[in-house]
């Protein structure tokens, strides 16, 4: 058996959850299961985002505007006929016996559809890292689903996603992401000093709100300062809030750090203002260390993770003055003094890596 990763990219500039999760999770295929795993980067790598094992293959297609993030409106055609063209490329470099391809984002899980009129006897699985909640518009999203009943199967991150999928009429398997809890150190936060943000600086993630929030709280009187990781283009916005409000002495931003004792390092607490997310893996690797989390409820993500009152809340969309009020309480102070990484257990990577091997095993016998 031969699994293939399709991803947008794997360089550094494109760090982020996707290809984190897509980097480990081949990472342990290729290591602890002795299966040959090809990651297939449609842009150039000048520097891999995450450590990947030296038994993996690594392929980069050449694309310089290898996202659809490049383009805007109908222009993001000219994304589809390129990436088709490279793929269509490598697709038939390999037979499709026993071979495996996972596609990591909705625009490519479409292009996965539109080629398996072509591969039909190849394996296609979509993977797109995102919530059935997210919607392009109605004619977009009914065109999506339409070609997504090429794919043999749909990863759902949440049972939710995966209800829906099938009310779609989609095949369909709930997957969750995963934790390694063998990796986990709970030593990290004997000092309770640092609020976290961990996330891409977009617009859908809301590190904006995150700030606000964090000002708004005024934990800063009290020595609790305010962690940023990530990048994106927001950090301009960013930066600037924080000048215009004189913060700078309360607030870091950190861009390179990738190590998760490092990020989560001493945390109070960690806050996601996301307006849409899949499947936060933020959440548990900070769950796992005893971090309590606060989030706002929305459709899907969070409330798959967030045990009310046992690891954290979740806060209803928008509702800003609530987030502050329930950052400064007592609650939260009581989380922090209890153990909540039993919370996430059922997240850990054995549990979830045995529904890997189990999809492949039936995929490849269909």
């Amino acid at each position: 058996m031969s699994i293939n990763f399709i991803t947008h990219c794997l360089d550094r500039k494109s760090i982020g959850g996707v290809a984190r999760v897509t980097i480990d999770l081949a990472n342990t295929l290729c290591e602890e299961k002795n299966i040959e795993v090809n990651l297939i980067s449609l842009g150039f790598i000048d520097e891999l985002a995450y450590p990947v094992s030296p038994n993996i293959n690594i392929k980069e297609l050449g694309l310089e505007k290898y996202s659809t993030s490049f383009y805007k409106g109908v222009s993001k055609l000219a994304w589809f006929y390129d990436s088709y063209k490279v793929l269509n490329q490598q697709l038939k470099l390999k037979p499709s016996q026993d071979e495996i391809w996972i596609f990591t984002s909705p625009p490519l899980c479409i292009l996965a559809s539109i080629l398996k009129f072509k591969f039909n006897s190849s394996v296609f699985i979509g993977h797109e890292h995102t919530s059935t909640h997210y919607s392009k518009g109605r004619l977009i999203d009914s065109t999506k689903f339409l070609l997504y009943k090429k794919l043999d199967t749909l990863i759902a991150l949440t049972n939710d996603d995966r209800k829906k999928h099938i009310e779609l009429g989609l095949q369909s398997t709930f997957i969750p992401n995963y934790f390694d809890k063998s990796q986990v150190s709970l030593a990290t936060n004997n000092n309770r000093k640092y609020v976290l943000y961990v996330g891409r600086f977009s617009s859908e993630k809301q590190p904006l709100i995150a700030l606000e929030i964090y000002f708004k709280s005024e934990l800063y009187i009290i020595g609790i300062q305010f962690r940023m990781f990530g990048v994106g283009e927001l950090e301009k916005d960013i930066i600037k809030y924080i000048n215009d409000n004189d913060i700078q002495e309360y607030v870091e931003i950190f861009n390179e750090i990738t190590d998760h004792d490092e990020i989560y390092k001493n945390a109070y607490a960690l806050i996601l203002t996301s307006r849409i997310e899949g499947f936060p893996m933020v959440l548990i690797e900070a769950i796992s260390r005893n971090i309590p989390c606060i989030a706002f409820d929305i459709p899907s993500g969070p409330r798959s993770i967030i045990q009310n009152g046992n690891n954290g809340y979740l806060i209803d969309r928008e509702d800003i003055g609530s987030f502050v009020n329930k950052l400064i309480s007592r609650e939260i102070l009581e989380l922090q003094d209890i153990d909540i990484s039993y919370t996430v257990n059922k997240y850990n990577k054995n549990i979830i890596l045995d529904k890997w091997l189990q999809l492949f095993k039936r995929l490849s016998s269909e």
